[in-house]
């Protein structure tokens, strides 16, 4: 993908969410002209990729400068053809702006991430993330679906509201939702948020680097990793995967509107799908144990005319997987904003925190170093 920023900041104060004290909460934001004459630039170099992805941390952090921009965006798109498609990231109550919505399919918008953090709503209102409760989630879901959006979901484990219940309320969520791609991350305390205060108050921050998190969780430690990698397998089980995919081809990909295929068609997308769909083939639909989910998939795409979502599809399930596996073999972190080491120095040096139960505290944290050190190399 191509990167490109329209707006900065947020007006929301999420307590996980560091962007308010970065960036501020009044966005400022390019005029059209600065955002067309980005993508002029892209499209004059041979090869770019064919989607770009607009980084605001809020694309309608700023609605009616995100309104005002948008028809001149889709001008642009008409002018040349329709040569790229666009993704973003928002507040769920982007379902509440249905002009907002049209003109994001007018300008060929596909993808669209969502915090959506936790199904539940005591959670939601704890975390100061009132706006995902001021609309009904899963209407909300397919209210984008509805304008041709696939969702993806930020989903957060490790909330001090967290409960026995927790779990299941998610995979009820992630089944009901039929949202295809899920970004399950441990809790993460990052400076400069209200959360880093609250906690730091409480003595409740760990920056050790053999945890998966540097919050000390209200639930015991073990269980919540063990929930995370429990609610990942659920998530990216190759059958329920696929299965949400093939969801999406009834429910969404229909909905986006047909552009016309002269402003893509140049050899770098056509070898470039060519080269992908053979490493497809053989990759999944031949040498994968997902082969069968993957194929029923895909047939069930193609017999839609959804040549090109063939390709997405077993693109995203493939990595997804594969990450999973990786993970449940502790070959992932559980937060992508962790510091833990990966592999076999990493477990030794959980060793080592774990062994080092007497002496001064400073020579387990220069074991731990030490350890670091070797796993990073």
């Amino acid at each position: 993908m191509l990167t490109l920023q329209f707006s900065s900041g947020c007006p929301y104060l999420c307590e996980f969410c560091d962007i308010p004290n970065l960036y501020g909460r009044q966005p400022r934001f390019k005029s059209s002209a600065q955002v067309t004459a980005e993508l002029d630039a892209m499209c004059r170099h041979k090869g770019h990729p064919p989607v770009v992805y607009f980084v605001d941390d809020n694309f309608i952090g700023n609605r009616k400068a995100a309104r005002d921009m948008l028809p001149d965006l889709v001008a642009w798109q008409r002018t040349r053809g329709y040569p790229l498609a666009f993704a973003c990231e928002a507040t769920l109550n982007i379902a509440k702006q249905p002009e907002i919505l049209k003109l994001m399919r007018e300008a060929s918008f596909l993808g669209l991430f969502v915090g959506i953090e936790t199904p539940e709503a005591d959670a939601l209102t704890a975390m100061r993330k009132h706006q995902n409760n001021a609309v009904p989630m899963l209407q909300s879901i397919r209210t984008l679906n509805a304008f041709g959006l696939e969702v993806t979901a930020g989903i957060i484990l490790g909330l001090d509201t967290d409960s026995e219940d927790t779990e299941g309320r998610l995979k009820d969520f992630i089944d009901l939702s039929q949202v295809p791609m899920l970004t399950i991350n441990l809790l993460q305390a990052l400076p400069k948020t209200p959360l880093w205060d609250r906690l730091a108050r409480a003595g409740r921050i760990d920056e050790y680097p053999a945890r998966e998190s540097n919050v000390r969780f209200l639930r015991p430690y073990d269980e919540v990793v063990a929930m995370w990698r429990r609610a990942i397998a659920h998530a990216n089980d190759p059958e329920r995967l696929f299965a949400r995919f093939a969801y999406q081809v009834d429910a969404t990909y229909p909905n986006r509107m047909v552009t016309p295929a002269r402003g893509k068609l140049n050899w770098a997308n056509l070898s470039g799908a060519l080269v992908m769909a053979w490493r497809i083939v053989f990759h999944l639909g031949i040498r994968s144990d997902y082969r069968k989910p993957f194929w029923r998939a895909a047939r069930h795409a193609a017999r839609r005319g959804q040549i090109d979502a063939v390709l997405g599809i077993a693109f995203v399930a493939h990595h997804l997987i594969e990450f999973t596996r990786e993970a449940l073999r502790g070959e992932q972190n559980a937060s992508y904003y962790s510091t833990k080491a990966r592999g076999d120095a990493a477990s030794r040096l959980q060793a080592a925190h774990a062994g080092a139960t007497c002496g001064a505290p400073q020579r387990r944290v220069e074991r731990a170093d030490a350890l670091s050190m070797e796993a990073n190399h």
